[in-house]
C-alpha cells in the first residue's frame, strides 16, 4: 500500500453558513462501535470475555493554531434553524474524505510560553459518518 503524507489533509467546518478553514493543523477520527462485556460467572476460569455489539459511535477531534476567526467556534454556537451541528469535511488526501454533521462538544485552548497557542475542538455525532470509497 502506498504511503500518504499528512500534508495532503484538510479540514472544513461549516456552521451557520460560515466556513472555518484557516489554521487547522491536524484531525483525528475515532470511528467505532460500543461493546458491552457479557462475561458472567458461568463462563468458567479458562474462557475469554464475551461481548455484545452496541451502538455505532464516532468522535472527531480537530487541532488548530489559535486564530481570531476560529474563536467564533464554541460549544452551543448555532447554525441557521437553531441547530448547533456543524458540517465537517475531513480530507485524508485529494478525493478521500469523511463527511458528517457533528455537535461541537468542547474547545480546549492550550497556551505554552515556548510555542504558538493551540486549540483542540471535540465534535460528537449528530448524523451518520460518510466514509471514503
Amino acid at each position: 500500500m502506498a504511503k500518504v503524507h499528512g500534508k495532503g489533509g484538510d479540514v472544513v467546518v461549516l456552521l451557520a453558513k460560515t466556513s472555518y478553514t484557516a489554521g487547522w493543523t491536524s484531525w483525528t477520527l475515532d470511528d467505532g462501535i460500543d461493546t458491552e462485556d457479557t462475561t458472567d460467572f458461568d463462563d468458567g476460569g479458562n474462557s475469554i470475555h464475551g461481548f455484545t455489539v452496541g451502538l455505532y459511535n464516532y468522535t472527531v477531534t480537530l487541532e488548530a493554531n489559535w486564530d481570531a476567526a476560529n474563536v467564533a467556534l464554541y460549544p452551543g454556537a448555532t447554525a441557521l434553524g437553531g441547530s448547533n451541528a456543524a458540517s465537517l469535511t475531513l480530507t485524508v488526501t485529494s478525493g478521500k474524505t469523511y463527511t458528517c454533521k457533528a455537535i461541537l462538544k468542547s474547545v480546549k485552548p492550550k497556551v505554552a510560553a515556548d510555542g504558538v497557542i493551540k486549540a483542540t475542538y471535540e465534535f460528537i455525532p449528530s448524523s451518520a459518518l460518510t466514509r471514503p470509497s
